[in-house]
């Protein structure tokens, strides 16, 4: 992976070559979402420059930069994509899914976990154990697992908003009981995670009430790997 350094280098050969400036904190936010991950650094440099701040007199901060994080996670690139596929595979799901969990890993091959290392899906932890790679991948993970039950889903009437539009929380919270009552058990079924099923699912419903018009933000325990 790239350093820091690596990364402020790469966006300052772009202000050479156009003059438009990546700001401090734009870089920063960079190399915090991809932790160095290369695609990813030049994808996040890429969306940001040609296609969201054209203007080279613009500067390009760390909103744009955030802005074509999710237009990246959204979109599912082929790098992102074929990161879907592997997430398939048994090995794979045999320590991806702990993680998300909060878990400790089973006693796992140590070819597997190598695997897992060499894809850059995980990275070990300073404090020991294994991470998910980085925050774009934290919040690709869940999105992909979750989309087989985000398409699932019937029509939810948006019971949770007030006559103003905004969020009424404690509706929100009775329109996914209720969903659960009705659709919980067949959606558990279709989670590619059962153990994080449960999960997946509130996911998707999320995803649907957000249905484009905001940003999901996501924490989940990471597990000691």
């Amino acid at each position: 992976n790239f350093s820091f350094t690596d990364v402020q280098n790469l966006y300052e050969q772009h202000t050479t070559a156009t003059g438009q400036v990546f700001t401090p904190e734009a870089v920063q936010q960079a190399y915090y979402l991809t932790d160095g991950q290369p695609w990813l650094v030049n994808a996040l440099a890429r969306q940001s420059t040609q296609v969201l701040v054209q203007d080279v007199n613009e500067p390009i901060t760390a909103e744009v930069i955030n802005q074509a994080k999710e237009i990246l996670i959204q979109r599912q690139d082929t790098h992102l994509d074929s990161l879907a596929e592997r997430l398939r595979e048994e090995r794979v799901k045999a320590i991806i899914e702990p993680i998300l969990a909060g878990e400790d890993l089973p006693d796992t091959p140590e070819d597997d976990r190598r695997f897992l290392l060499d894809l850059g899906l995980v990275k070990r932890s300073p404090l020991g154990g294994l991470t998910i790679a980085n925050p774009i991948y934290q919040e690709v993970i869940p999105r992909v697992l979750s989309q087989g039950s985000q398409d699932s889903l019937p029509q939810i009437q948006p019971t949770w908003l007030n006559t103003d539009n905004s969020l009424n929380p404690q509706a929100l919270l009775n329109a996914f009981l209720e969903f659960w009552r009705q659709h919980g058990e067949p959606l558990l079924k279709s989670a590619p995670y059962h153990e994080i099923a449960p999960h997946l699912v509130l996911m998707a419903f999320l995803h649907r009430v957000v249905n484009g018009s905001g940003t999901l933000e996501r924490e989940y325990a990471i597990g000691s790997g």
